[in-house]
């Protein structure tokens, strides 16, 4: 194990150079009333934009989801392959803190709870079954790496008290303006099939790995992007005629942009190309801020 020597920002400092990051996600959802309600109550999201089928929430003035709604769909199944949650990161551990209480209040049944060594985290799910992770990051000068240069990934106990401690008398209000999209974790039939997905196509570096799971991401950063074989191993393409995962909206510097719309589909502003289960992936030079 050796101290880590990682050379981008901290969360909460101004963003590396080049940049990249998770700009949004969205999801087909069959009862599109039910699950705008769900993240408005759960995560304190707003509305940012919406028409009689789509509806995107936010904060100060970014979508982070964006709900696309077909009472025609068919609901997806725990082992096909698509998503395994969207990973949103508070700037802060009162913050955290804050919204367990709140989750407590709201009698929201959780699924999980973990010490990842590199951050705190909190797991359930929405009404239709698309996992949901809330976390804060521990400053990048605590985490460790192993022999190879991955950052180590864990799961201990979520030390609850101490973020109750961290909180303080002040109670949750709604998702705070820094609130983004850390990560997002997806499920895969086969990780070698993935593995050149990600590092060839999308020219992530691979940071972590665990049985049955890999970590990818830029700059030093512990993972933008995951997948794993937990359930889905061997799992097909997913058909667009089911719930779950639609869209990846990933935002890259101007650099970055042009190298990867040079060997991925599409022009003008936006990118695309699909991971070897359907995933769309698009790209979007990184947006100025609100």
């Amino acid at each position: 194990m050796r101290a880590n020597d990682f050379s981008g920002t901290a969360p909460g400092d101004p963003s590396p150079t080049p940049y990249f990051g998770i700009d949004h996600v969205a999801l087909r959802v069959r009862d599109l009333g039910n699950a705008d309600s769900f993240y408005r109550r759960t995560l304190g999201l707003g509305e940012i934009e919406s028409d009689a089928d789509v509806v995107r929430l936010g904060v100060a003035g970014r979508t982070l989801i964006e709900l696309r709604g077909n009472p025609d769909l068919s609901p997806h199944t725990p082992d096909q392959a698509g998503l395994f949650h969207t990973a949103f990161r508070l700037p802060s551990r009162g913050d955290l803190g804050r919204w367990l209480a709140y989750s407590r209040d709201i009698d929201l049944d959780l699924t999980g709870t973990a010490d990842h060594w590199v951050n705190e985290a909190v797991y359930f799910s929405d009404p239709e079954g698309n996992g949901i992770e809330i976390y804060c990051d521990r400053d990048a000068s605590a985490w460790c790496y192993d022999e190879r240069g991955h950052v180590m990934i864990d799961t201990g106990c979520l030390d609850t008290q101490g973020l109750a401690e961290a909180a303080g008398s002040r109670h949750w209000m709604g998702a705070p303006g820094g609130m983004d999209i850390g990560h997002v974790h997806l499920q895969v039939g086969n990780l070698d099939t993935a593995r050149p997905f990600f590092t060839d196509r999308l020219g992530l570096a691979q940071t972590s790995a665990r049985p049955g799971g890999d970590f990818y991401g830029h700059d030093g950063y512990h993972h933008h992007l995951a997948a794993n074989t937990w359930q889905s191993a061997g799992a097909a393409a997913r058909s667009t005629t089911l719930t779950g995962l639609d869209e990846i909206r990933l935002a890259v510097d101007e650099q970055r942009f042009e190298e990867m719309q040079a060997r991925l589909d599409g022009r003008g502003d936006i990118a695309n190309v699909q991971d070897p289960w359907g995933t769309c992936f698009s790209v979007m030079r990184q947006p100025e801020t609100p």
